[in-house]
């Protein structure tokens, strides 16, 4: 499996990942994962891969962007030789396994999510696409990322939705937190534009005509909050936010059961 992202750091593709990775293993598939060292230091990575059950090889954060692009490749090449069925998640995953996969022939499943197939670029967008059709299976997470390579009549593209741990979200009473806000709304994910939190906070001022006691929590890390304050402030809205950041899987789990 090659992923553009991979836990303890946050990521929806990397959660993903993980699960898959996971459950695999637990299947008696012998798992290798590649991915990169997303902290420079690589301390965290090192102490949540030392758990794993399956193997997962980390390239490490080079300055030289080059240097990690020729490591992805080295080490997918090496494991490959191993490999019956590889997965690619994320936009390098694509280039890579496509890239190799004029090299070996093996199966090459594809994990599309939404973004690394919505470039606005040309040249990255006919990259993808070229990738895409080199992939014996695709997967989309969902039918409106399946809507978006529509054009290119893949010849075996299926929707598997994302899914959850229906135990780990099983909380007793004594975990709900109470929120501010009735109704309350949350996102989770990144603070940044793609994510949508903007177009909700541009909406309060609408909102809060109907709903005068909402409030509305942003939880991720905060990339872009101060910009979106900034907006806030100037709809005189900033009352009706709370960024809670980056928080841990137990915290989400709590503030999740506070918005019901």
């Amino acid at each position: 499996m090659v992923t553009s992202e991979f836990p303890p750091q946050p990521g929806g593709i990397g959660n993903h990942a993980y699960n898959l990775a996971k459950h695999l293993q637990l299947n008696s598939f012998l798992v290798n994962v590649i991915a990169d060292n997303r902290s420079f230091s690589g301390e965290a990575e090192h102490t949540f891969d030392a758990e794993l059950k399956f193997s997962i090889h980390r390239i490490v954060r080079y300055s030289i962007r080059l240097l990690m692009y020729l490591k992805r490749l080295t080490t997918l090449f090496r494991l490959i030789k191993t490999s019956e069925v590889i997965f690619a998640s994320g936009k390098f995953s694509l280039w890579i396994v496509a890239f190799s996969s004029l090299f070996y022939k093996r199966q090459c499943i594809a994990i599309i999510h939404g973004s690394e197939v919505n470039f606005n670029n040309t040249l990255l967008k006919t990259s993808i696409h070229w990738s895409l059709k080199r992939f014996s299976k695709v997967i989309a997470v969902s039918n409106f990322t399946k809507s978006l390579v529509s054009h290119l009549n893949l010849k075996d593209i299926v929707v598997i939705p994302n899914g959850f741990d229906a135990e780990k979200w099983n909380l007793d009473n004594n975990t709900i937190l109470k929120l501010k806000g009735q109704p309350k709304l949350i996102t989770v994910g990144n603070v940044t534009e793609r994510k949508g939190q903007l177009n909700v906070i541009q909406l309060l001022p609408e909102l809060i005509k109907v709903y005068p006691d909402l409030h509305y929590h942003c939880v991720g890390i905060p990339t872009q909050k101060d910009a979106f304050l900034k907006t806030a402030n100037l709809l005189k809205v900033e009352n009706y936010i709370t960024f809670h950041g980056k928080v841990t899987d137990e915290h989400l789990q709590k503030l999740f059961s506070g918005v019901s």
